[in-house]
């Protein structure tokens, strides 16, 4: 092989292993993000679970279609109009988290996969 076919080749390896640590590193802020969503859940502290939900939405949007956007902008309306009503703003973000984690599951960032989807 000659130098330049070497070079390339270090460079898309190099590219390859940036990619898969970008998303392994992902994955662990999206997995650190969860738990902290389920602590101030248990805790009712429903500002912070809102903005840690904002930062998971944060970790997926890139990979999102205009479906995913328009679910997530309407919960955020719904938030904004019950804002000082408590139990209407848990299931609001209960809502929510259920709309992050199946956009997460659809992108294959995590959570379970049917049989189906991997040809078995």
């Amino acid at each position: 092989m000659n130098n330049y076919g070497k070079r390339y080749t270090e460079q898309t390896n190099s590219e390859n292993l940036s990619e898969f640590n970008d998303a392994i590193a992902q994955l662990q802020r999206i997995g650190n993000l969860w738990e902290q969503c389920h602590y101030f859940r248990r805790r009712a502290n429903l500002q912070q679970w809102n903005v840690l939900l904002d930062s998971v939405w944060l970790e997926l949007i890139q990979d999102c279609d205009d479906d995913d956007e328009k679910n997530i902008s309407g919960v955020n309306k719904e938030y904004l109009k019950n804002k000082l009503k408590r139990d209407i703003i848990y299931q609001i973000l209960i809502k929510k988290e259920s709309i992050l984690r199946k956009i997460q599951k659809d992108q294959g960032k995590g959570g379970k996969k049917k049989k189906d989807d991997d040809g078995l």
